[in-house]
């Protein structure tokens, strides 16, 4: 619309010239054909009324005729009969009309016989009686019923009660054979008219008030028209408006837009598109995409590989070459869902700068980590080594001294080298850990062993002015854990609340504290599952480390598992400690709560998922755990040769038939060929051809009923989160147990 304005007028007067012709022309028809039609029919049914009326009268003399026939009475009496009935009859509007009667003789005259006013003409011969205009009345009719028998005839008579009021009337006569009558009848041409206009003017009025009313509905039809224009002006200049804001923004976005059709053809560009190809919009539309950046089409082949994409797909960091030059992009690709849509906007973000600057500050972070690893390993490896040189020293001193050395003893200071040597090996592989994302391996434990364990290093390594006390838990509390993580965890905590009890404080005459470690378990519902989002399980093992030092501030707790990140200086900390201690409580399918309050200290809570046994007789059973056994057939779909080798070894054995394939589209084939037989499937999230998110997908829209169970070694992962929420059957960590694998394929096959 720019520029241009619609003239309501004219748009009012197009819409009702139609109608207003069809009222022109509707009126000229009534006018013209309708009421003079309806006049005639009227004139016609008044005519043949008043040759109804005289053949009642030619009746009446019938029957007299008849009397006289049948010898009741003589031809005279019988004809003054029908003369008196007939002088008497009076009908229609004030019963003012009435019959007359007169004779043909044989000298071809007529004599009047019966007139119920004009008595005076009665005997009379009115042969040549004629009307005011010089009309022959009654000769005329002589001729008529001579000829004809009967007929309708004209003339001017005078009013009954009007003499001087003398109007044309049209009148039937019927001569009666067997005497020579001439009976005849009629009515005033000005009453049938008189009545013949009420009615037409009432049609005319009914008329009239239709033809008002359409009038009314034409001129709120052009009212509506206008305001209805009006609006629609409004609404497009508005759209206008709107489409030119909308198009400004579209303009200013930082980011590259291509909006494309389902063959990847560009329909629409932003100025920033038009940029960074240094192209012009006209060589831009109807373009391929990947005419315009080559590599595109590795992306948009990959999602075609796709049958239905329901969702953005994020490829960061892509080279792309652009003007003979290589860039770094961010691209999102998102299907649209709009009919007369295109199909896709691609959005291309430039973020050379940003990798550039990333890669500079990792380097940078890597030197400042070396630097600050040095001192806190150290530290650690000095309380390790205060272990194994404290128990040698221990052992050399009895040597020495030639000290008698039992057996129990020796095997005490032997058991606390190895558990240092142990710690020391474990330390550097939680180090490489976060780097290498490597999977530990699960086992039942009871964790009141664990923290047996940790409450001796610590009581030997902590500062004296420290006060250890431990709160197992009463019976066995077993958990599926990594014995060397679970301790380093503790270890780490336990560390932290040292520390905090001591070198951070700022009076060293106030060193000191309490340090509590317990152990409970925790039931939950679903009240606690609202204030702990984290918690999946039903019941958790919850393992406290307290302490009475200075505590954390608020503004820090949200910040104290970022990697890095610490509040104690250089020289006593990198900040990777509760990096890792997340990290490895999140690998065991648990959170951690932290309270603390400047001043008052700290209480940690992890919580590690119960393992459901019994009692202390059945830990034998939980370290010899035997397969639980099924039937059914298990589509086994992983990259991993060794994973899925085991998968299906382990099935095997728990008395399932497997199927295995190497890749998705494999497992698509495996399970279009196999659907009928196919119970459950394996299904792992990362793999080459199609991904495990692409599988799902496609089997869905085969079927809803196979259950499909989800691994990976990241449960947290953005695929694996959507894919739960989209009906998988569940989820097993990897690595995985013989046990573990067994028991989720049974209790989903179960369900």
């Amino acid at each position: 619309m720019p520029g241009k304005n619609i003239d309501i007028r004219k748009t009012i007067l197009s819409n009702s010239l139609p109608v207003l012709l069809s009222i022109v022309l509707f009126i000229l028809l009534i006018v013209f054909i309708i009421l003079p039609f309806i006049r005639e029919s009227l004139m016609n049914q008044k005519k043949d009324a008043v040759k109804k009326m005289v053949e009642s009268a030619y009746s009446l003399v019938g029957r007299a005729y008849g009397e006289y026939l049948s010898g009741d009475l003589s031809e005279e009496d019988a004809q003054a009969k029908a003369l008196s009935i007939l002088n008497e009859i009076r009908y229609d509007e004030g019963m003012k009309n009435y019959f007359w009667i007169n004779t043909i003789e044989a000298n071809h005259e007529s004599l009047m016989i019966m007139h119920p006013y004009r008595t005076d003409l009665v005997g009379e011969d009115v042969t040549y009686l004629q009307d005011p205009y010089g009309v022959y009345l009654f000769k005329d009719m002589i001729g008529l019923v001579q000829e004809q028998g009967e007929g309708y005839t004209s003339y001017h008579w005078q009013y009954m009660d009007d003499a001087g009021r003398i109007e044309p009337k049209i009148s039937f006569i019927k001569l009666f054979v067997p005497w020579n009558w001439i009976i005849g009848t009629g009515l005033y041409l000005d009453d049938i008219n008189r009545e013949i206009n009420q009615i037409t003017d009432q049609i005319t009025l009914y008329i009239s008030a239709v033809l008002f009313f359409i009038i009314l509905l034409l001129v709120y039809n052009s009212y509506v028209t206008m305001r209805t224009e009006s609006d629609k002006q409004t609404a497009l200049k508005k759209l206008y408006d709107s489409q030119r804001y909308l198009r400004t923004l579209f303009d200013l976005l930082p980011s590259a837009l291509f909006s494309c059709d389902k063959d990847w053809t560009v329909r629409n560009c932003n100025a920033r598109a038009l940029s960074l190809l240094e192209k012009s919009a006209d060589l831009v539309s109807d373009a391929s995409l990947s005419s315009l950046i080559p590599e595109m089409d590795v992306i948009t082949g990959e999602i075609d590989s796709q049958r239905s994409p329901i969702r953005e797909e994020l490829y960061e960091k892509r080279v792309i070459k652009v003007l003979d030059k290589e860039i770094v992009a961010n691209i999102t690709v998102f299907p649209v869902r709009l009919e007369h849509y295109p199909e896709y906007v691609v959005l291309i973000d430039d973020v050379s700068v940003q990798v550039q600057k990333e890669n500079q500050l990792i380097q940078a972070q890597k030197m400042e980590t070396v630097g600050n690893l040095v001192g806190g390993i150290a530290h650690d490896f000095n309380n390790i080594l205060g272990g194994i040189i404290g128990a040698s020293s221990m052992i050399s001193s009895k040597c020495d001294n030639f000290e008698s050395l039992r057996e129990k003893e020796l095997r005490v200071y032997l058991s606390l080298i190895d558990q240092a040597g142990e710690r020391a090996a474990d330390m550097v592989q939680q180090l490489l850990s976060l780097s290498r994302k490597q999977e530990p391996h699960f086992i039942p434990q009871d964790l009141n062993t664990l923290i047996r364990d940790v409450y001796k290093i610590c009581s030997n390594s902590f500062d004296k002015c420290i006060e250890i006390r431990r709160r197992p838990f009463d019976g066995p509390a077993m958990a599926m854990a990594n014995i060397t993580m679970i301790e380093q965890v503790l270890l780490n905590l336990c560390i932290n609340a040292s520390h905090a009890m001591t070198l951070m404080r700022d009076d060293e005459n106030q060193a000191g504290g309490i340090l509590t470690m317990q152990l409970v378990r925790v039931s939950v519902d679903s009240y606690y599952r609202r204030q702990n989002p984290e918690a999946e399980e039903d019941e958790y093992w919850c393992i406290i480390v307290q302490d009475t030092g200075i505590g954390i501030e608020k503004k820090n707790l949200a910040k104290i598992f970022e990697p890095f990140f610490t509040t104690k200086d250089k020289n006593h900390g990198t900040g990777l400690g509760l990096s890792m201690v997340y990290n490895i409580i999140k690998q065991h399918r648990g959170f951690i709560d932290i309270y603390s309050e400047k001043g008052q200290g700290t209480a940690v809570k992890v919580y590690l998922p119960v393992l459901d046994t019994e009692k202390d007789d059945k830990l034998g059973e939980l370290k010899d755990m035997a397969l639980l056994q099924g039937s059914g057939t298990v589509l086994v779909i992983d990259d991993d040769e060794i994973i899925r080798g085991l998968a299906v070894d382990v099935l095997e054995s728990c008395g399932y038939s497997t199927l295995e394939a190497a890749d998705g589209e494999e497992g698509i084939r495996l399970f279009h060929e196999n659907r009928e037989r196919i119970d459950l499937i394996y299904l792992d999230v990362i793999m080459p051809k199609k991904s495990g998110v692409q599988v799902f997908y496609a089997i869905r829209e085969m079927t809803d009923s196979v259950k499909i169970l989800l691994s990976s070694g990241f449960k947290n992962d953005e695929k694996v989160n959507e894919l739960m929420t989209k009906g998988v059957a569940g989820f097993l960590q990897k690595p995985f147990t013989a046990f573990e694998l067994s028991r989720k394929v049974h209790d989903i096959l179960k369900s």
